[in-house]
């Protein structure tokens, strides 16, 4: 049997520097191998370096969002649309694992409501070892992972940004029904608001953001936002002033801010009967007053967002596919050694997203 050789960045204490481990292994026989060629990493890794996330045991490999190439395939293997997988190939996969037998999974058709879901980076079961996160050279994947294959053109620094910030925008999406010429607000103006732009913007609506950074707001425009307003350099009044104009509201808000106080500003420039869908809070962030009166007055839809599925993924990978060079340009390049660089880096807003580049 062939022995494995990789690196990882380990976590093991929270708020501290992730720690550069080798690690030497036989070639596991019942899981698929991929060597990871880009991995990105979330504002939810910074929750749980910091230990905001009750999910998480200790050491971890961080790191939900990768692609990379199989170098070992142990059993036959479809993608999603049906395409054989062989080893060499690139590929990008769910990052969600599904027991695919509960209430959620069978019933409902709702797997990311899954009881015993668990997500590659942030919750995997211990007993599979270290290499089951993204900040790593190599990750072994379970035969019953959802991958999608990439072509040899594909950006994968763009790519790799579809795993968790645009398929949950996707999901996000899917919830309602977007008609042409329609209107969206995205709140939020990181990578799950650029996502959200994006995937309204393809749908037909018209599409306004209100988020903070120059560059930010300027990568809104490039993916097809109509008018962005800066949060800090306007007020609450002026927003509403501008978004409605006489109008009546807009059809819906998509909030990407993990914000309470953007919850209360974007259900009050929702028009009457719209949908307000929270997307934005990985972790607990305080909360907001709600007139349940003026919910049912106004027959305000109020849908949560809970992370996504396979099929949210596939149309995250749809949408990077159309608009490459813009939606790279949302991550920042680090070698994988520089993890905490990067970490701190996107924690201070430096950043839009670090992309972790093994070498």
């Amino acid at each position: 049997m062939s022995t494995l050789n990789a690196k990882a960045m380990v976590m093991e204490e929270f708020n501290a520097p992730l720690q550069l481990r080798e690690v030497s292994m036989e070639m596991p026989r019942d899981v698929i191998v991929v060597e990871i060629l880009a991995a990105g990493i979330c504002g939810s890794d910074i929750h749980m370096w910091r230990a905001n996330d009750p999910r998480v045991s200790l050491p971890l490999v961080l790191g939900h969002e990768a692609v990379g190439r199989i170098i070992s395939l142990p059993c036959e293997k479809h993608d999603l649309y049906g395409v054989k997988l062989v080893e060499g190939d690139l590929v990008i996969w769910n990052r969600g694992m599904t027991c695919g037998r509960c209430q959620a999974c069978v019933l409902w058709k709702q797997p990311a409501l899954c009881s015993q879901r668990w997500t590659y980076g942030i919750n995997p079961p211990a007993e599979f070892g270290l290499l089951q996160g993204g900040y790593a050279t190599h990750i072994l994947l379970r035969p019953e992972t959802d991958f999608l294959k990439l072509s040899e053109a594909d950006d994968l620094t763009a790519m790799v940004i579809a795993s968790c910030s645009g398929a949950t925008a996707a999901h996000a999406l899917d919830l309602i029904s977007i008609r042409q010429d329609e209107t969206v607000l995205v709140q939020g103006s990181g990578p799950l608001g650029l996502f959200a732009v994006a995937l309204a913007k393809s749908r037909g609506a018209r599409v306004f953001v209100i988020g903070s950074g120059q560059e930010r707001l300027s990568l809104a425009k490039e993916l097809g936002a109509e008018e962005v307003w800066d949060r800090r350099a306007t007020t609450v009044e002026e927003r509403r002033e501008a978004i409605l104009k006489g109008n009546a509201g807009v059809d819906a808000v998509v909030e990407a801010a993990g914000s309470p106080a953007a919850v209360e500003e974007g259900l009050e420039l929702l028009r009457p009967g719209g949908s307000y869908l929270v997307a934005g809070f990985g972790d607990p962030a305080g909360t907001f007053e709600l007139d349940p009166y003026r919910l049912a007055r106004r027959q305000i839809r109020l849908q949560g967002v809970w992370t996504s599925d396979a099929r949210h993924l596939a149309h995250a990978v749809a949408v990077v596919k159309k608009q490459p060079e813009v939606i790279k340009r949302i991550g920042t390049e680090y070698p994988l050694e520089a993890a905490n660089e990067a970490l701190v880096a996107m924690e201070k807003r430096e950043i839009i997203k670090a992309v972790l580049k093994p070498e």
